[in-house]
Protein backbone atom coordinates (compact mmCIF):
# COMPACT_ATOMS: atom_id res chain seq x y z
CA UNK A 1 0.00 0.00 0.00
CA UNK A 2 3.00 2.35 1.13
CA UNK A 3 4.51 2.69 -3.25
CA UNK A 4 0.65 2.89 -4.44
CA UNK A 5 0.77 5.94 -1.88
CA UNK A 6 3.79 7.04 -3.69
CA UNK A 7 2.92 6.66 -6.98
CA UNK A 8 -0.20 8.63 -6.14
CA UNK A 9 1.26 11.21 -4.52
CA UNK A 10 4.17 12.02 -7.49
CA UNK A 11 1.38 11.69 -9.83
CA UNK A 12 -0.41 14.64 -7.95
CA UNK A 13 3.18 16.59 -7.85
CA UNK A 14 3.71 15.88 -11.52
CA UNK A 15 3.75 19.22 -13.40
CA UNK A 16 0.34 19.95 -15.68
CA UNK A 17 2.48 20.81 -19.17
CA UNK A 18 0.26 17.89 -20.97
CA UNK A 19 -2.96 19.45 -19.73
CA UNK A 20 -4.42 21.18 -22.65
CA UNK A 21 -4.78 24.89 -22.05
CA UNK A 22 -8.41 26.21 -22.50
CA UNK A 23 -9.89 26.85 -25.96
CA UNK A 24 -10.12 30.86 -26.63
CA UNK A 25 -13.68 31.00 -26.73
CA UNK A 26 -13.59 30.35 -22.88
CA UNK A 27 -11.61 33.39 -22.55
CA UNK A 28 -12.92 35.63 -24.34
CA UNK A 29 -15.90 38.56 -23.84
CA UNK A 30 -16.93 38.04 -27.23
CA UNK A 31 -16.67 35.56 -28.96
CA UNK A 32 -17.40 36.88 -32.97
CA UNK A 33 -18.13 35.35 -36.57
CA UNK A 34 -17.89 37.81 -39.25
CA UNK A 35 -18.45 36.75 -42.99
CA UNK A 36 -20.09 38.51 -46.20
CA UNK A 37 -23.54 37.97 -44.64
CA UNK A 38 -23.33 41.69 -42.34
CA UNK A 39 -20.97 43.77 -44.55
CA UNK A 40 -22.44 47.13 -46.40
CA UNK A 41 -21.67 45.68 -49.43
CA UNK A 42 -24.46 42.60 -49.24
CA UNK A 43 -26.48 45.05 -46.90
CA UNK A 44 -26.82 47.26 -49.87
CA UNK A 45 -27.38 44.25 -52.31
CA UNK A 46 -30.25 43.59 -50.11
CA UNK A 47 -31.93 46.59 -50.70
CA UNK A 48 -31.61 46.76 -54.39
CA UNK A 49 -28.44 49.41 -53.82
CA UNK A 50 -26.21 48.84 -57.17
CA UNK A 51 -22.64 48.34 -56.14
CA UNK A 52 -19.89 46.93 -57.47
CA UNK A 53 -17.64 45.96 -54.31
CA UNK A 54 -17.15 47.38 -50.75
CA UNK A 55 -16.30 50.69 -50.39
CA UNK A 56 -12.56 52.09 -49.38
CA UNK A 57 -14.14 54.84 -47.53
CA UNK A 58 -16.96 57.01 -46.67
CA UNK A 59 -17.31 60.42 -46.85
CA UNK A 60 -19.70 62.67 -44.46
CA UNK A 61 -22.85 64.44 -45.02
CA UNK A 62 -26.10 65.00 -43.36
CA UNK A 63 -28.83 62.48 -44.86
CA UNK A 64 -31.99 63.75 -46.49
CA UNK A 65 -34.75 60.63 -45.49
CA UNK A 66 -36.71 61.35 -48.50
CA UNK A 67 -33.82 61.16 -51.01
CA UNK A 68 -31.41 58.72 -49.21
CA UNK A 69 -31.68 54.99 -48.09
CA UNK A 70 -30.42 54.12 -44.40
CA UNK A 71 -28.59 50.70 -44.10
CA UNK A 72 -28.78 49.49 -40.12
CA UNK A 73 -25.42 47.84 -40.70
CA UNK A 74 -23.61 50.77 -38.27
CA UNK A 75 -25.72 52.49 -35.76
CA UNK A 76 -24.36 54.93 -32.78
CA UNK A 77 -27.57 55.46 -30.10
CA UNK A 78 -29.80 53.58 -32.39
CA UNK A 79 -29.50 56.06 -35.13
CA UNK A 80 -28.27 54.50 -38.50
CA UNK A 81 -24.57 56.42 -39.28
CA UNK A 82 -24.57 54.70 -43.10
CA UNK A 83 -26.79 56.37 -45.46
CA UNK A 84 -27.05 55.34 -49.19
CA UNK A 85 -27.75 57.82 -52.11
CA UNK A 86 -29.82 57.40 -55.24
CA UNK A 87 -26.56 56.65 -57.62
CA UNK A 88 -25.60 53.71 -55.18
CA UNK A 89 -22.63 55.83 -53.59
CA UNK A 90 -22.72 55.53 -49.35
CA UNK A 91 -21.86 58.13 -46.78
CA UNK A 92 -21.89 58.48 -43.10
CA UNK A 93 -24.25 61.04 -41.26
CA UNK A 94 -21.81 63.39 -40.12
CA UNK A 95 -24.09 64.11 -36.63
CA UNK A 96 -22.86 61.24 -36.07
CA UNK A 97 -19.42 60.23 -37.21
CA UNK A 98 -17.15 61.91 -39.66
CA UNK A 99 -15.98 60.25 -42.66
CA UNK A 100 -14.74 56.81 -42.65
CA UNK A 101 -11.48 54.73 -44.06
CA UNK A 102 -11.54 50.98 -44.72
CA UNK A 103 -8.79 49.56 -42.48
CA UNK A 104 -7.52 46.44 -43.36
CA UNK A 105 -6.45 44.30 -40.34
CA UNK A 106 -5.57 41.48 -42.28
CA UNK A 107 -2.69 43.38 -43.58
CA UNK A 108 -1.77 45.89 -40.71
CA UNK A 109 1.26 45.42 -39.40
CA UNK A 110 2.60 44.64 -35.63
CA UNK A 111 2.78 47.99 -34.41
CA UNK A 112 1.54 49.81 -37.16
CA UNK A 113 -1.47 52.09 -36.24
CA UNK A 114 -4.13 53.48 -38.87
CA UNK A 115 -7.11 55.35 -38.21
CA UNK A 116 -10.95 54.52 -39.03
CA UNK A 117 -12.65 57.98 -38.35
CA UNK A 118 -14.58 59.82 -35.38
CA UNK A 119 -17.44 59.30 -33.84
CA UNK A 120 -19.02 62.91 -33.17
CA UNK A 121 -20.21 62.20 -29.41
CA UNK A 122 -17.61 59.64 -28.44
CA UNK A 123 -19.05 59.48 -24.54
CA UNK A 124 -22.62 58.34 -25.95
CA UNK A 125 -21.67 55.46 -27.26
CA UNK A 126 -20.58 51.82 -26.10
CA UNK A 127 -16.90 51.40 -27.32
CA UNK A 128 -17.59 47.57 -27.43
CA UNK A 129 -20.95 47.57 -29.60
CA UNK A 130 -19.33 50.21 -32.35
CA UNK A 131 -15.96 48.35 -32.78
CA UNK A 132 -18.31 45.08 -33.27
CA UNK A 133 -20.50 46.77 -35.55
CA UNK A 134 -17.47 48.22 -37.37
CA UNK A 135 -15.83 44.81 -38.06
CA UNK A 136 -19.37 42.65 -39.05
CA UNK A 137 -20.03 45.76 -41.64
CA UNK A 138 -16.71 45.51 -42.60
CA UNK A 139 -15.10 49.17 -42.32
CA UNK A 140 -12.70 47.32 -40.24
CA UNK A 141 -11.59 44.41 -42.29
CA UNK A 142 -11.35 40.63 -40.62
CA UNK A 143 -11.36 38.79 -43.51
CA UNK A 144 -10.22 38.55 -47.00
CA UNK A 145 -12.84 35.91 -48.88
CA UNK A 146 -14.58 33.65 -46.45
CA UNK A 147 -14.81 34.85 -43.36
CA UNK A 148 -12.94 35.10 -39.43
CA UNK A 149 -13.72 33.69 -36.13
CA UNK A 150 -12.94 36.12 -33.27
CA UNK A 151 -12.12 36.60 -29.76
CA UNK A 152 -12.62 39.82 -28.47
CA UNK A 153 -11.28 41.20 -24.95
CA UNK A 154 -12.37 44.90 -23.51
CA UNK A 155 -9.34 47.09 -22.75
CA UNK A 156 -9.72 50.52 -21.08
CA UNK A 157 -10.12 52.26 -24.96
CA UNK A 158 -11.70 49.84 -26.92
CA UNK A 159 -11.18 45.89 -27.62
CA UNK A 160 -7.99 43.88 -28.25
CA UNK A 161 -8.64 41.05 -30.83
CA UNK A 162 -7.32 37.48 -31.22
CA UNK A 163 -8.75 34.91 -34.40
CA UNK A 164 -8.22 33.19 -37.52
CA UNK A 165 -9.25 34.30 -40.66
CA UNK A 166 -10.02 32.22 -43.57
CA UNK A 167 -9.36 32.89 -47.24
CA UNK A 168 -8.83 30.63 -50.51
CA UNK A 169 -5.66 30.78 -53.38
CA UNK A 170 -5.38 27.23 -54.64
CA UNK A 171 -5.95 25.63 -51.55
CA UNK A 172 -7.87 26.91 -48.08
CA UNK A 173 -5.90 29.34 -45.75
CA UNK A 174 -6.55 29.80 -42.08
CA UNK A 175 -3.73 32.54 -40.72
CA UNK A 176 -4.04 34.08 -37.69
CA UNK A 177 -5.22 37.97 -37.07
CA UNK A 178 -4.29 40.17 -33.85
CA UNK A 179 -4.79 43.63 -33.02
CA UNK A 180 -6.71 46.00 -30.98
CA UNK A 181 -9.14 48.91 -31.55
CA UNK A 182 -9.35 52.14 -29.58
CA UNK A 183 -11.41 54.91 -29.48
CA UNK A 184 -9.91 57.90 -28.22
CA UNK A 185 -12.07 60.68 -25.74
CA UNK A 186 -11.80 63.24 -28.72
CA UNK A 187 -13.65 60.58 -30.98
CA UNK A 188 -10.91 58.92 -32.68
CA UNK A 189 -10.84 55.01 -33.43
CA UNK A 190 -7.36 53.61 -34.69
CA UNK A 191 -6.84 49.93 -35.43
CA UNK A 192 -3.39 49.01 -34.50
CA UNK A 193 -1.87 45.72 -35.48
CA UNK A 194 -0.70 43.27 -32.46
Amino acid sequence: MKWVWILLGTAVWVPLSWAKQPSMAAVCDVDLTVDQEGTLLAEAKRLGIRMLDHPDGLTSAVPDPSKHKPLSALSVGGKPVVWARSNGDLFVDEQLMGPLTVVHATRIQSGQSMKVGTVVNPSSVDATELIRQLMVSNVITTFLHIGSELCLKPTPTGVSVEGTHTYFTNKKNVDEIAFSVDLDSAGLITVTGA
